[in-house]
């Protein structure tokens, strides 16, 4: 059995990510801000921010796999912390997943990369 690491598990992905690798009977644990509304028994909540690298590190140990959902998107109108977020936090998380020796790591994303669209539907042709 893998030991899973879901960053921003909170969010609408990350917590269908962590349900169903839980549900698989993975062991999970999850980092984010919020915990979310329903975290099973025997699902591990790590409070934090991605942009902690001390925390970070310490949520990578002893995982297998990194699940990276953690992020803002562009609707938050965040400013700079959009930036230091998306780009700082997943650079955090890629530094800490090597140092600890994490086999795995799967970025996710969303629809959020193409902004609000000139036209729908988005296709692969759509600008991101």
């Amino acid at each position: 059995m893998a030991t899973h690491l879901v960053t921003g598990g909170a969010g609408f992905l990350g917590n269908q990510t962590a349900l169903a690798l839980h549900a698989r009977g993975e062991t999970v644990r999850i980092l984010d801000l919020l915990q979310p509304a329903e975290l099973p028994r025997n699902l591990e909540f790590i409070p934090g921010s991605i942009l902690d690298r001390t925390t970070v590190l310490a949520a990578m140990q002893g995982v297998d796999f990194v699940h990276h959902n953690a992020a803002l998107v562009p609707v938050t109108k965040s400013g700079s912390a959009f930036w230091r977020v998306n780009v700082e936090g997943t650079q955090i998380a890629l530094d800490a997943a090597r140092e600890a020796g994490v086999k795995f790591f799967i970025h996710l994303s969303s629809s959020a990369v193409f902004g609000i669209p000139a036209s729908c539907p988005i296709t692969d042709a759509t600008p991101l």
